[in-house]
């Protein structure tokens, strides 16, 4: 305002005297550079690490809703509730628990189990592992899970589209019947979503120096985590891992490295592509960081199983190569 004033007032002076008018434009030249419009102000001002922090009001809440969901929900769905936690939980914890075919050839892994078996462990050493809350114990624990799935949601859904949209996902997620029927239920697809958003909130942060490695190192480990616990996962994290490495973008979200590492959701530095030590030092360390958890992965199989077994591998040779998956029904090709 004050650098248009005085150029206004150098214009309407120039007819009586060049001199004043050449001395005004200077004054408002040196006014401009002093200060500079406020969009480039902005432009220089420090970006947020990710997306607004969820309250810890919001958080509390949230697990109370989800512990009333736990209590509230009396019921079985199917056994795979019962055959793929708690009863090879309560064999970890307690020594007698009865196993199916999948655990006996090593299709699944015990990563989703060990914590609930813990938690089991837990009670009796404190003294309070009655039938009850052995029973009750693992959908508690669950429901603690969902409330993470539901923070997680909330901080993606601001990444994606804005301040406020994570609020209204968390509602849309609360008031679906079927997620809240099943869940804070026990099974391995519940446990995958959480870890599977945590990736996702982690992806799409934007590291506060130039290294990638603090998006990397979380992404990539909640990643091979998800994987480990559900084979399946990979489908929906391969083509989101690869478009990262290459440089998509989606929307409010940009997930390209940029030269500095930096690149990410909300940077605004969409005109530097990634360079190829770029991509290639995000790809070491997310290679790196996904074997080490699949090792750590076949290490708590190996302590469990009592011998060395890759879950991954059999779930994948079973389904695919001997088409054990038929076993369940099969669809046409074009379903």
């Amino acid at each position: 305002t004050t650098s248009t004033a005085t150029v206004t007032t150098a214009a309407s002076t120039a007819a009586n005297s060049t001199a004043t008018a050449n001395g005004d434009a200077s004054s408002a030249s040196s006014a401009s550079s002093t200060n500079p419009p406020a969009s480039s102000v902005a432009a220089r001002q420090p970006q947020t690490d990710g997306p607004p922090p969820v309250g810890g009001t919001s958080v509390l809440m949230l697990l109370g809703v989800r512990l009333l969901n736990a209590l509230l929900v009396a019921t079985y769905h199917d056994p795979d509730e019962v055959w793929q936690l708690h009863e090879v939980a309560h064999r970890l914890a307690f020594g007698s628990g009865s196993l199916t075919w999948e655990w006996l050839h090593g299709l699944r892994s015990h990563v989703h189990v060990v914590p609930f078996a813990l938690c089991m462990k837990l009670l009796e050493v404190c003294g309070l592992d009655s039938a009850a809350s052995v029973a009750h114990a693992p959908r508690l624990l669950q429901a603690g899970i969902a409330a993470c799935n539901d923070v997680c949601l909330w901080k993606l859904a601001d990444a994606m589209f804005g301040p406020g949209s994570g609020a209204m996902a968390v509602g849309a997620s609360l008031s679906s019947w079927f997620v809240w029927y099943c869940g804070v239920r026990t099974y391995t697809s519940s446990a995958e979503a959480p870890i599977v958003a945590a990736a996702l909130v982690a992806l799409t942060r934007r590291p506060a120096f130039a290294s990638s490695a603090a998006r990397w190192v979380p992404a990539a480990a909640l990643g091979a985590l998800a994987v480990a616990v559900r084979p399946t996962a990979l489908l929906l994290l391969l083509p989101l891992a690869l478009c990262a490495l290459c440089g998509g973008r989606h929307q409010s979200i940009d997930f390209r490295i940029g030269r500095n590492g930096t690149g990410a959701a909300g940077s605004g530095d969409r005109s530097v592509p990634p360079s190829r030590s770029d991509g290639a030092a995000a790809l070491a360390i997310a290679a790196a960081t996904t074997l080490l958890v699949l090792f750590a992965s076949a290490a708590v199989d190996r302590l469990c199983y009592g011998r060395w077994v890759l879950p991954a591998s059999s779930f994948l040779r079973f389904n695919l190569v001997s088409g054990g998956s038929a076993y369940y029904g099969t669809h046409p090709w074009h379903w």
